[in-house]
Order: C-alpha cells, then sequence, then structure tokens
C-alpha cells in the first residue's frame, strides 16, 4: 500500500463524512488526492464513480425532498458541459486544462458573492450557465460542485433544500462523466474494496454530524471546500506542467 494511496483512502473518508454532513464536498476533498495517486484520466473517472456512490447513499433517503423543478435543469445542462470537457481530456494536456477549470471555478464562485446584487443569476439562464460550466470541470478535474454551489449561493436556494437536491445531480451527472470519458481506472479490487469501505464509514459518520449542521454553518463550509477546492485544482495542474 503506498503513501498516494493511503492519503487516497483519508481523502475519501473525510470527503464523505463532510458530503454527507453539508450536502457537498466529496469531490472537493478527495480529487487532489485521488489524481495524485491515478493521473488526471483515471483520477477523474475514479472520482466521479465514488462521488456519484456517496451522493446515491445520500440521494436514496431523501428521494421525495429534492426540488427537481431547479435541479434538472442544471443536470442537463451539466450533462451538456461533460461532452466537450471529456474530449478534450482524451485529445488535449490534462494540466493546463485544470488550471483553467480551477480558475472558472473561482470565478463563478466570487461571483456568487455577490449573487444578491445579481438578479439575472437567479433565472432558468443562470441555472444553465451553472450547470454547463460544472459539466465541464466534472470531466476536467472531477469537481463539479464549485459551480453549483455558486448558483445556490446567488439564487439563495435554503441550503437544506440544495443539499438535498444536489445529490441527483451528483449521481446522474457521475454516471455520464464515466460514460463519456470511457475508461476505467487501473485499480486492483481489493483497492475498490478498500475505497468503498472508506466511503461506507465516512457517511454513517455524517449521518451523526449532519444533526448539528445548521443551514448556515452548512453553507459556509460548503463555500470555504469549494473556494480550497477549485485551489486545489489550480495548484495540480500547475505541479503537472512543472
Amino acid at each position: 500500500m503506498t503513501t498516494t494511496f493511503i492519503l487516497m483512502l483519508c481523502a475519501v473518508l473525510v470527503g464523505s463524512v463532510i458530503q454527507r454532513a453539508t450536502g457537498v464536498g466529496f469531490a472537493l476533498i478527495s480529487a487532489p488526492f485521488i489524481i495524485l495517486h491515478l493521473g488526471p484520466l483515471d483520477g477523474v473517472v475514479t472520482t466521479s464513480v465514488l462521488g456519484g456512490l456517496s451522493s446515491l447513499l445520500i440521494y436514496a433517503g431523501h428521494i421525495r425532498h429534492v426540488e427537481y423543478r431547479k435541479t434538472i435543469p442544471l443536470t442537463l445542462a451539466a450533462i451538456v458541459g461533460i461532452i466537450p470537457g471529456a474530449l478534450m481530456m482524451h485529445f488535449l494536456p490534462a494540466p493546463p486544462m485544470q488550471i483553467a477549470s480551477g480558475s472558472l471555478m473561482v470565478v463563478a464562485l466570487v461571483i456568487s458573492l455577490f449573487g444578491s446584487r445579481m438578479s439575472w443569476l437567479d433565472s432558468g439562464g443562470g441555472r444553465v450557465g451553472a450547470g454547463l460550466l460544472g459539466g465541464l470541470m466534472q470531466s476536467v478535474g472531477g469537481v463539479g460542485g464549485p459551480a453549483v454551489i455558486a448558483y445556490a449561493n446567488a439564487s439563495r436556494w435554503e441550503h437544506r433544500k440544495f443539499a438535498t437536491s444536489v445529490q441527483f445531480y451528483f449521481v446522474v451527472t457521475g454516471v455520464a462523466a464515466v460514460a463519456m470519458l470511457w475508461r476505467w481506472p487501473a485499480m486492483t479490487l481489493l483497492e475498490w474494496a478498500e475505497a468503498l469501505v472508506a466511503l461506507a464509514l465516512g457517511t454513517l459518520l455524517g449521518n451523526y454530524l449532519a444533526r448539528y449542521m445548521g443551514p448556515r454553518l452548512g453553507r459556509t463550509v460548503s463555500m470555504i471546500l469549494a473556494f480550497c477546492g477549485a485551489i486545489m485544482v489550480i495548484v495540480n495542474g500547475a505541479r503537472a506542467l512543472g
């Protein structure tokens, strides 16, 4: 068991805890370490698989509470955004794309901080734009959350409803990213099993922590994680270039 794989397992554990407790955070925390262990393409696919499973565990218990009116347009737009990102991952160097993707995340999050002054973000066009950007980032860096977090913050989407609804988005976009990237990671069955155990344990612990995570704290944590995730994607791309 290598050092990078141990770091990856720790990141999967912590990411699944935060995902269950706040509704977001799995990919933001785990993607940099998964990509460090497996490389850009395999890392994005593995993040999409594990992230989709993490969200599926949460979604299965909250299907009736999902706000599909907001979530479906985001999801459909994200699927469209995944297509060019997947093509670029196959035909263009990954590091510059990761830097560009992370930079777009930062821009989107900064814009979301001023969302109360930008009513146009709380519209059909705003949802579609967030979905397109999220899908692109999903297929390039494995991290599609910052774009939808930016939209949720700008549109003042109540955090508990957002945290439940976004699981549907993550499940569908995770499946779509894996299908369009058309690659299965070079991990052994034992490594998959260990990763799945870490994910399950993290989800159980997150169930406990979710009882104490209020809406304001949840939104604050999600925004901090989104910024950190975006910066980590940029740093990973810059390191790969060097």
